[in-house]
């Protein structure tokens, strides 16, 4: 079985395919909860976020890293291979015009460590109406709202709550998890709390862009320049994760993934059991 394949001169894209050959194999594809997995085998497209990365958490003992981008899009990564294991979304309306804005406070494991609790604070617009005050266009899901009125006299405040099951990778909303009692604008201990040290010390994390560029633009500068036809805006641009050793002993690793592009063609393995390639034209 072979795809037309008339067209050269197109850029690679890497897929993983957890396929078995009658249970003779290990599939490529290992869950980050392997005693309670519900995974079902799949192809996984190596491509990552198309937004900034907010935070990260690393699992299975550092052998994996999970990245949570400012759009919700969740990336699983092998850290070894820099290959991604396994994507996911956050069930939330993430419209630039939803008339408010979720930020990121916290992302931390449960305390059974069986998922991730994801905690945003939801800065909702309000407008006016004849019996009083009401949100504009919400993006938080009903069932992951949760207020608090620390004052009666201010506008409550309003946690939009997630939780990422590590066994089966789902994002569902939760109204269980505990919540800040107050929002920390500018909290000093954020950088260290989103992309904390690898658990062996020897990494850590910071967001990146384009080719691996470390960090991420400065949206202020008037000036900003995109130089690189694969990263021709903020809205059109690869961000990942770079892990930078701590001791400077090794090279930095780059998790960013392949660029977009228009499927074109593939291929599977001599045996039939894997598609090994994809091809198709860098966007």
């Amino acid at each position: 079985m072979r795809f037309d394949r008339r067209l050269g001169g197109l850029l690679g894209l890497l897929l993983l395919c957890a396929c078995g050959d009658g249970g003779n194999s290990k599939p490529l594809i290992q869950p980050l909860n392997q005693a309670a997995s519900r995974i079902e085998p799949k192809i996984v497209i190596q491509i990552a976020h198309q937004a900034p990365v907010s935070a990260v958490r690393w699992v299975n003992g550092g052998r994996h890293l999970l990245s949570l981008a400012r759009d919700g899009s969740i990336v699983v990564w092998d850290v070894e291979s820099q290959v991604i294991l396994d994507v996911a979304q956050v069930p939330a309306k993430w419209s630039p015009d939803a008339g408010s804005m979720l930020t990121l406070t916290d992302l931390r494991p449960s305390a059974d460590g069986k998922s991730l609790e994801l905690i945003y604070y939801d800065s909702i617009n309000y407008q006016e109406t004849p019996t009083g005050l009401k949100p504009n266009g919400d993006p938080c899901p009903e069932g992951a709202r949760q207020k608090r009125d620390p004052n009666p006299k201010l506008l409550p405040l309003v946690w939009c709550t997630f939780s990422l099951d590590l066994a089966s990778r789902e994002v569902t909303p939760d109204q269980r998890i505990t919540t800040p009692a107050a929002y920390v604008e500018n909290d000093p201990g954020e950088q260290a709390r989103m992309f904390p040290l690898s658990p062996d010390g020897k990494w850590r994390p910071m967001p990146n862009h384009d080719d691996g560029a470390p960090g991420l633009f400065d949206e202020r500068d008037e000036n900003l320049s995109f130089p690189n036809p694969g990263c021709t805006s903020i809205a059109r641009c690869r961000y990942g994760v770079n892990l930078v050793p701590v001791d400077q002993s090794e090279e930095t690793k780059i998790l960013l993934g392949d660029a977009r592009g228009y499927f074109l063609d593939a291929d599977i393995s001599d045996d039939g059991q894997r598609l090994v390639r994809l091809e198709g034209l860098a966007n």
